[in-house]
């Protein structure tokens, strides 16, 4: 697993300044490789009943706010000294790097530039009953 420094590039906004611990160890559990399979899971799981009771997909700001309620969607509340504009890039560098790392378990896709695109596949349903077999076996 790449460490936080490496990472750091793709989903922090400032090379001046180091990530706020926080975000770091966030980071570090949506996307560990124990449990990066099982926050995918979830998140799939909650844009397929966002689709199933709307009509539409959720926008990655209502996924996160679903994952991480307490910190509205985010690994943290906005630090201290942190400029707003320069928060709401993090957390738009954070939530795209996340939800990247997360579809190589392909169960999502979204389209670039489509608003509300994020959706499951019509082979979520299998893809889900495979993991969930592979994790049985595991155990």
């Amino acid at each position: 697993m790449s460490t936080m420094t490496e990472r750091r590039a793709a989903w922090w906004p400032s090379r001046q300044t180091p990530p706020p611990a926080s975000w770091a160890y966030v980071i570090e559990d949506l996307l560990a490789p124990d449990r990066s399979r099982e926050w995918a899971r979830a998140a799939a799981l909650f844009i397929e009943v966002h689709t199933t009771q709307r009509g539409h997909g959720p926008t990655f700001n209502e996924l996160f706010i679903h994952l991480l309620p307490e910190t509205n969607g985010v690994p943290s509340r906005r630090p201290e000294g942190v400029k707003s504009r320069d928060h709401y890039h993090a957390r738009s560098y954070f939530r795209l790097y996340v939800m990247r790392e997360w579809r190589k378990h392909d169960l999502f896709v979204w389209r670039t530039g489509v608003h509300r695109s994020l959706n499951v596949p019509g082979k979520f349903a299998k893809r889900l009953r495979q993991l969930e077999r592979a994790d049985t076996e595991r155990s």
